[in-house]
């Protein structure tokens, strides 16, 4: 689902990050344990934002810098460590910068909190410029 908020930033609602895409989950395995789901996650990510970007006035731009704010909303009610959610994003971002023709190091804000649980679990991520 996408939401357009206005010229100067985009939403994009994705699906809950797997399991293997969580650091905590990896126990010491080799990379390419999450291998597939890092390049699932991507393309998810990569296509959501750029349908939002071609629906919406949103014109992204190399030489803006951007705050990308992600909210997670977990499929149930046990505690999550938020920065091990952050971590499990990293190939969702690669995902939207692509999408933007940006280099993700343009992304020089980032924040997260968790939020209350939904259905299979979600993360509402919002781009704007700053």
């Amino acid at each position: 689902m996408i939401a357009i908020e206005g010229i100067h930033t985009f939403t994009i609602n994705l699906s809950w990050p797997a399991s293997p895409l969580m650091q905590n989950r990896h126990d010491g395995r080799h990379w390419s344990f999450a291998a597939d789901e890092k390049a699932m996650y991507r393309r998810e990510a990569y296509l959501l934002a750029l349908s939002a970007i071609n629906t919406s006035a949103f014109e992204p731009d190399e030489r803006q810098r951007y705050r990308v704010t992600m909210v997670f909303h977990p499929p149930d009610a046990r505690r999550r460590d938020v920065s091990n959610l952050h971590a499990a994003m990293k190939s969702a971002i690669d995902g939207i910068a692509a999408a933007m023709g940006v280099d993700d190091s343009m992304f020089t804000e980032h924040s997260q909190r968790a939020s209350y649980a939904i259905g299979r679990g979600r993360v509402v991520v919002t781009v704007e410029e700053i």
